[in-house]
């Protein structure tokens, strides 16, 4: 969500499960509370050719690499998962298609 927050639009994405009070090693809030996240902005390795430095130049802070530039940068976990659920939302309205878990 990080780049499509950011204009990038679609990255191959990992599930990034959200947590209580949205720490690290905190407990996880389930498996139906989750957001997609690059494996940069998720677990902070950065793009072919790209040093930790200049992929936090070009994409951002990672949330792996530095959690509290991440939410100053993006938001606490449930603007995140608000703005899915909207992109979610406007991608059945196109398309038809629903959500698996019933969601809109």
């Amino acid at each position: 969500m990080a780049c499509w927050m950011d204009g990038r639009g679609r990255m191959p994405a990992e599930v990034h499960h959200l947590t209580l009070g949205g720490r690290h090693g905190a407990p996880q809030l389930g498996h139906d509370r989750v957001v997609g996240l690059c494996t940069y902005h998720h677990r902070g390795y950065p793009p072919e050719g790209y040093t930790n430095t200049r992929a936090l130049e070009v994409f951002g802070p990672s949330f792996a690499l530095k959690p509290n530039a991440f939410r100053d940068h993006y938001g606490r976990q449930e603007v995140l998962e608000e703005f899915q659920e909207a992109l979610l939302a406007k991608h059945a309205a196109l398309s038809g298609i629903r959500p698996a878990n019933g969601r809109t």
